[in-house]
């Protein structure tokens, strides 16, 4: 790598607040990123590779399946949904058992409007 070469990934590293090696990883191997971020199912964001065209996930039409993993992914941070279900969402929630037991209640009676609900304001806040 030439020394502009270092200088650009340095400043992109700065910029972004990211690793120097994640940014190499982006700008020399862009299709092992692509595939790092669209296999990830908890992401449904599409990617743009300049020149290559927009990739994104095949959609699931399976309500049932994103609602398990998306369930799953939530009772295993339970204790930062509880907290973000009390500050930003305004939920009572006395116990981190409360923010359990809501989300094993949405399960049961399977309320995806308020799974979805839950699931994009706790996107936003792990942002």
């Amino acid at each position: 790598m030439t020394l502009v070469q270092d200088d650009i990934l340095r400043e992109l590293s700065k910029k972004f607040n990211k690793d120097v090696r994640h940014i190499k990883t982006v700008a020399y191997y862009p299709i092992r990123f692509a595939k790092e971020i669209i296999e990830n199912t908890l992401d449904d964001r599409p990617i743009r590779i300049r020149h290559f065209g927009v990739f994104t996930q095949k959609y699931i039409s399976d309500k049932d399946l994103i609602m398990s993993v998306r369930v799953k992914h939530l009772l295993n941070n339970i204790e930062n949904v509880a907290i973000m279900m009390a500050t930003t969402m305004d939920f009572i929630i006395p116990k981190i058992s409360s923010a359990k037991r809501i989300i094993e209640d949405i399960v049961k009676t399977k309320d995806y409007e308020k799974l979805n609900l839950i699931w994009e304001e706790w996107k936003l806040y792990n942002k």
